[in-house]
C-alpha cells in the first residue's frame, strides 16, 4: 500500500513539474487540482497548486495555496518564497463592531469574493493602495455595506466594521409527541424554548400521515408559542362525490385552488346513471374548511369539514338532497325503460337460456349417471346368470336373465335421454352466453350520456 502511495504522488508531481517546464499552465494546474482531491492532506500538493498559480499570474492564489501547504508542514525555503511575494501585496484586519456572538456576519470583500466571519480575522493578499468593498450579509443582520481603501506593498491595516444585529426571539414548540420529528431551517429542535435570530425562518413538521412546512417569522424579543401536532397535515376523504363535481374552497386555514373530480372513474349509481367515487386530499392544513358543492346536473350546495392535523378522516357530503338528484333519477329510470337498459328479449332469453342449460345440465347428469348404474348391474347379473347355469340352477338363471335384460334396457334409454338433455343443456348455456353478453353490451351506460342531455 506505502509502495502504492508513493507512486502515486511521485507520479502526480512529475505530471505537474513536466506541465509547468513546458509552459502548460493550465495543464499544470489541472494535475494540481486532482492531486489535492486524491490526498489534500499532502503538502507537496499544494506546492504544486501555488507552483501552477503562479504559472498563470494568480499569484494571490498561489500564496493561498502555498500557506496551506506551510499549515501541513513547515519549510523555510516555501516560507522565505512567501514573505517575498507578500511584500508586494496588502494585508486588511477586520474588526467587527456590533456582531452576536454566537451568529457572527458573513463579511465578504466585493468583486473578489473571499469571506470572514471571526472578529480579528485577516484578509492577505490583496492589491495594494485599492479601493474595495466589504458587504455584510448573515442570517439575523441588516446587510450593509462598508468601502476601504488598502494600504501600501507590504502594509497592513485595521479596518472597522459596524454591523447591525437585527434580534433574537424565542419559539416554544409544544406538542411534540412521539413520532413527531420538527426541524427549522433544517436543523432538528426539540420541544421547549429555542432562540432563533429574527428573520424569515421554514419550520418543518414530519409525522405519520407526512410532512408540512410553514413559514415561521422571529420578532426581537417576542415569544412565539406552536403547537406542532396542529402544523401535522391531515387527509380527509369526502365519501361518494359524483364525477363532474367542482369543490371551490371559500375559507379555510390556508388558500387551496379549485377541485374537479374526474369523468368516468369510479362505481356506477344504479339510480342516477352517473359514477361517484370518493375525493381524498393529503397535506391538507388543520382547521375548518367550507366549500362550494357545484355540479352540472344535481345543483350547488355549500359545504364543510374539520380536518385534524396528523389524522387520517372520512366525511360524508349531503348532495343526495340537492334537487337535481330526483329530475336525474327520473330521466335515468325512463332511459332504462325505453332504451332496452331493462331484461328485453336478450335479457329473457339469456335468463331462459341459463335455467334450460342449468336444468338440462342437471337432469342429462342424473340419467346419464342412472344409465351407468343400471349398466354395471347388468354385467353383475350376466355373470350371475353364467354361474346359475353351470351349477344348473336353470329356473334361477332364467329369472336373472329376465333381470338383466330390463337392467340393459334401463341403461340404453338412460344414456339416450342423458345424452339428448346434455346437449340441450350445453345448447341453453351457449345461448344464455351469446345473449348475456348482448344484454351486457346494449346495458353499457356509454349510451346514457346524463352530461349531454
Amino acid at each position: 500500500m506505502l509502495l502504492l502511495v508513493t507512486l502515486s504522488w511521485a507520479s502526480s508531481l512529475t505530471e505537474v513539474q513536466d506541465a509547468l517546464a513546458a509552459g502548460r499552465c493550465s495543464e499544470a494546474a489541472e494535475a494540481a487540482k486532482a492531486w489535492t482531491a486524491e490526498d489534500p492532506t499532502d503538502p507537496k500538493a499544494w506546492r504544486g497548486v501555488g507552483d501552477a498559480a503562479r504559472c498563470t499570474g494568480n499569484t494571490p492564489a498561489a500564496l493561498a495555496a502555498y500557506r496551506q501547504a506551510l499549515a501541513l508542514r513547515p519549510e523555510p525555503g516555501l516560507q522565505a518564497l512567501v514573505d517575498s511575494l507578500a511584500a508586494d501585496y496588502a494585508t486588511v484586519t477586520l474588526k467587527i463592531e456590533g456582531a452576536d456572538a454566537e451568529q457572527p456576519p458573513t463579511v465578504t470583500v466585493q468583486d473578489i469574493g473571499r469571506t470572514v466571519r471571526a472578529n480579528g480575522s485577516a484578509l492577505r493578499d490583496l492589491s495594494p493602495s485599492t479601493k474595495l468593498v466589504l458587504e455584510v450579509s448573515g442570517e439575523g443582520y441588516e446587510p450593509a455595506a462598508a468601502p476601504f481603501t488598502t494600504g501600501g506593498p507590504g502594509s497592513t491595516k485595521a479596518v472597522k466594521v459596524e454591523v447591525t444585529f437585527l434580534g433574537r426571539g424565542v419559539v416554544s414548540l409544544t406538542g411534540v409527541g412521539e413520532g413527531i420529528s420538527v426541524l427549522v431551517d433544517g436543523r432538528p429542535v426539540e420541544a421547549g424554548e429555542t432562540s432563533l435570530v429574527t428573520g424569515d425562518h421554514a419550520l418543518v413538521v414530519k409525522g405519520a400521515t407526512g410532512e408540512r412546512s410553514v413559514p415561521l417569522v422571529i420578532a426581537e424579543g417576542e415569544t412565539q408559542s406552536i403547537d406542532v401536532s396542529q402544523l401535522l397535515p391531515a387527509a380527509v376523504t369526502l365519501l361518494a362525490i359524483p364525477e363532474g363535481t367542482t369543490l371551490t374552497f371559500t375559507a379555510g386555514p390556508e388558500p387551496m385552488d379549485p377541485v374537479t373530480t374526474p369523468r368516468d372513474e369510479g362505481e356506477l349509481d344504479e339510480d342516477l346513471g352517473i359514477r361517484i367515487a370518493p375525493l381524498q386530499f393529503e397535506g391538507l392544513a388543520a382547521g375548518e374548511w367550507v366549500y362550494t358543492f357545484e355540479h352540472p346536473l344535481l345543483g350547488s350546495m355549500e359545504g364543510k369539514f374539520f380536518a385534524v392535523g396528523g389524522q387520517v378522516s372520512a366525511e360524508p357530503v349531503a348532495w343526495r338532497q340537492l334537487e337535481g338528484v330526483a329530475t336525474l333519477t327520473t330521466a335515468y329510470t325512463q332511459y332504462k325503460a325505453t332504451s332496452g337498459s331493462g331484461l328485453g328479449k336478450d335479457g329473457w332469453m339469456a335468463l331462459g337460456g341459463a335455467a334450460v342449460g342449468l336444468a338440462g345440465v342437471g337432469l342429462g347428469a342424473a340419467k346419464l349417471f342412472v344409465a351407468i348404474e343400471a349398466r354395471s348391474d347388468a354385467a353383475d347379473a350376466a355373470d350371475r346368470y353364467a354361474i346359475l347355469v353351470e351349477d344348473g340352477d336353470i329356473e334361477t338363471a332364467n329369472l336373472v336373465y329376465a333381470q338383466e335384460g330390463e337392467l340393459r334396457g334401463t341403461a340404453r334409454s338412460g344414456l339416450v335421454v342423458g345424452t339428448t338433455v346434455t346437449g340441450l343443456g350445453v345448447a341453453g348455456v351457449a345461448v344464455a352466453v351469446v345473449t348475456g353478453k348482448r344484454f351486457l353490451a346494449n346495458r353499457d351506460t356509454t349510451q346514457w350520456e346524463p352530461f349531454d342531455q
